[in-house]
C-alpha cells in the first residue's frame, strides 16, 4: 500500500530501526529503507529416511504455506505458517489401513542478503518455531480375541529449527521471487520393538525442504544512511 500516510510510514520505519539498533545490527543515526511483504509459497518436503523405521511414508510430499517479511536493509525477519501430510503404518496385526499424518509448522524466520549479483540476491536462511504432528484417526480399536483394546494417537508439538540458503530477485510490480533449500530439525519420543522388549527413547530427525515463494510488497518506505 504505497499510499500510506507519511506519519504511519515514519512510525513503521522507526519501529523497525529501533529493533535492529537494539540488536546491534544497525548503525546509530541510520534511517534504512524498509518494506513489508506477504508471500505465499510451495514446498517439496523430503522426510528423514530414518522415519521409515517407524513406518512413515518418506516419499517427497508437497507442502503449502504463507509468510510475512519485514525487510530493513539486508535483514529480513519474518514469520511463516505451513502444512504438509504423509502416512504412517500402524504395525498392528490385521490392521491394513494406515494413519494420515499432518505436519503443521509455525516459525519465526530470518533472511540475510550475503551478496547481490546482477540483481540476484544470495540469501542465508534461518528459522525456529513449533512443529505440530497430528494423526487421523486419533484412536484405533483392536480386537485381540478378548476385550477390545483402544490405542490413542495423540498429537504432539515439538521445537523445530532450520538453516539453509536461497536466491531471490525482484521481478517488478512489487513482486519478488525466491527459491531456496532448508534443513529442518526436530526431535520425537519414539518406541520400537527389540526382540520381546519395547525400547523407548528420543531421537532427532531432519527433513529437507525445497521452497519457491512469491512475495508481494504491501508497504515500501525509502530511507537514507548517516
Amino acid at each position: 500500500m504505497r499510499g500510506d500516510s507519511p506519519d504511519f510510514a515514519v512510525a513503521v520505519r522507526a519501529a523497525l530501526g529501533s529493533i535492529l539498533l537494539a540488536a546491534g545490527l544497525l548503525s546509530p543515526g541510520a534511517c534504512p529503507a524498509a518494506s513489508l511483504s506477504i508471500a505465499p509459497f510451495a514446498e517439496a518436503l523430503s522426510p528423514d529416511s530414518h522415519l521409515a523405521d517407524y513406518r512413515w511414508d518418506v516419499s517427497v510430499r508437497p507442502a503449502f504455506g504463507v509468510a510475512a517479511h519485514a525487510a530493513v536493509g539486508r535483514i529480513e525477519p519474518g514469520v511463516r505458517w505451513w502444512r504438509a501430510s504423509t502416512e504412517q503404518g500402524t504395525g498392528i496385526p490385521g490392521q491394513e489401513l494406515g494413519l494420515d499424518v499432518t505436519l503443521t509448522g509455525m516459525e519465526g524466520t530470518a533472511r540475510y542478503a550475503l551478496a547481490q549479483v546482477a540483481g540476484v540476491r544470495l540469501l542465508a536462511l534461518g528459522s525456529a518455531g513449533a512443529l505440530r504432528i497430528g494423526w487421523s484417526p486419533s484412536t484405533l480399536t483392536i480386537d485381540a480375541g478378548g476385550e477390545p483394546i483402544t490405542v490413542a494417537f495423540e498429537s504432539v508439538t515439538e521445537p523445530v529449527f532450520g538453516v539453509g540458503f536461497g536466491v531471490g530477485r525482484d521481478i517488478g510490480h512489487g513482486l519478488a521471487l525466491t527459491v531456496g533449500a532448508e534443513r529442518r530439525w526436530f526431535a520425537l519420543d519414539t518406541a520400537h520393538r527389540s526382540g520381546s522388549e519395547i525400547v523407548e527413547g528420543r531421537e532427532n530427525f531432519g527433513n529437507w525442504v525445497a521452497r519457491i515463494e512469491l512475495a508481494h510488497t504491501i508497504l515500501d518506505i525509502g530511507g537514507n544512511e548517516p
